[in-house]
């Protein structure tokens, strides 16, 4: 909890904690000096000094991409937007949550006169804001001190939220001076009440379309892709195959999202896919896509002869109604759920043959799960 009166970049560095934050990668660099060294106060952060930032970005998104939390590079802004760049676009493809935390080096209340290596934007400078913009899933710009505690607070929501990617905090320096009153309006609240996720469910309908087009296919396949490695559903795609028996592809980025030695698995498909993969794939009469896009390279550019809406039906599962509409794939017969899947037998599938379980499935975008369970549902 921030206390009641803090100097802003211990505040900072207090939300990174409350996050769950345990690493810093970067190089300290203009204002961003000052939460380097309130990190150094820390003992629940390790700051990692790269040789580059590009060093930094790329730790910062694999740390993301396998722990789920939000990794962190850090350095003056004008060398992020040159050098960190290559693993926020590595984030935005991988879906990993990734902050970039840099510095205008504004030199307030020179700002305005263009002073070295400032990035606001001014007559003489560069628009920092919008080179980091066009890699990031938000930006924001911070230029008062209670600003720059909640922006870090949002900024981390919004890269762990719904489909995860990296978001920049750029600080003028007059954000990290002085002091912040948390009990203030307006107040610093703890950083997990931010980051409290809702949970959104599909119509009981859909949910029953889409369990009895799985059920009453003859020849299904599982398309997996990377969204099983964001929503770290490895071990519930597994069983969701194995109480189906349904085969189980993945697009190139989704590979290993069911374990290769595992009987159901048919390995990568599409441009660089397995020869069985994409026989099967191709043959199949209903595809359930599992947390994929459906890329041109996932479907051989569109190749009919692999996926075609005209003789397959379509189901998708995804944290994002988009990526349903994305592809030319799919038609309005698709379903758009989530990661969570629970075996049930309900009162409505009591005229089913007793062998045949009943499938549910509610959307769930943040934690993006998918659960299998014996008996009643909760």
């Amino acid at each position: 909890m921030i206390p009641d009166e803090i100097d802003v970049p211990h505040a900072v560095v207090r939300v990174l904690e409350e996050a769950g934050v345990q690493f810093v990668f970067g190089m300290p660099g203009g204002d961003t000096g000052r939460i380097f060294d309130a990190l150094h106060d820390s003992t629940e952060i390790q700051t990692i000094l790269v040789r580059h930032e590009q060093v930094g970005s790329i730790m910062a998104e694999m740390y993301g991409r396998l722990t789920g939390k939000p990794g962190v590079v850090m350095g003056q802004g004008i060398f992020l937007a040159c050098n960190a760049l290559f693993g926020a676009l590595e984030a935005v493809k991988g879906a990993s949550p990734m902050l970039l935390l840099g510095a205008f080096t504004d030199m307030a209340p020179f700002m305005h006169h263009a002073p070295y290596q400032a990035g606001t934007g001014e007559h003489g400078n560069h628009d920092l804001r919008s080179l980091l913009a066009s890699a990031t899933k938000y930006t924001a710009a911070v230029s008062e001190p209670k600003q720059a505690v909640q922006t870090i607070q949002l900024a981390i929501k919004h890269a762990t939220t719904g489909t995860p990617g990296p978001v920049a905090v750029i600080f003028g320096s007059r954000s990290l001076a002085g002091t912040v009153k948390a009990r203030r309006p307006p107040r610093v609240h703890e950083t997990a009440r931010h980051l409290a996720h809702g949970v959104a469910r599909p119509a009981q309908a859909d949910v029953f379309r889409m369990a009895n087009a799985l059920l009453m296919a003859a020849s299904p396949v599982i398309v997996a892709g990377n969204g099983v490695h964001a929503s770290r559903a490895w071990t519930e795609l597994a069983a969701l195959a194995s109480l189906l028996g349904i085969p189980v592809a993945t697009t190139a980025t989704g590979k290993s999202a069911i374990a290769d030695v595992h009987p159901l698995a048919l390995g990568v498909f599409g441009n660089w896919g397995q020869t069985v993969a994409n026989e099967v794939v191709s043959s199949a009469d209903t595809v359930l896509v599992v947390g994929s896009r459906l890329a041109p390279t996932d479907t051989c550019f569109e190749n009919p002869e692999l996926l075609d809406a005209d003789r397959q039906l379509f189901l998708q599962i995804d944290s994002s109604p988009m990526h349903g509409r994305r592809s030319p794939h799919c038609t309005p017969r698709s379903l758009r759920g989530s990661r969570r899947v629970t075996e049930r037998r309900p009162a409505a599938c009591n005229t089913w043959p007793s062998s045949r379980p009943c499938i549910a499935i509610s959307p769930s975008p943040s934690s993006a799960r998918m659960t299998s369970r014996s008996g009643p549902s909760a």
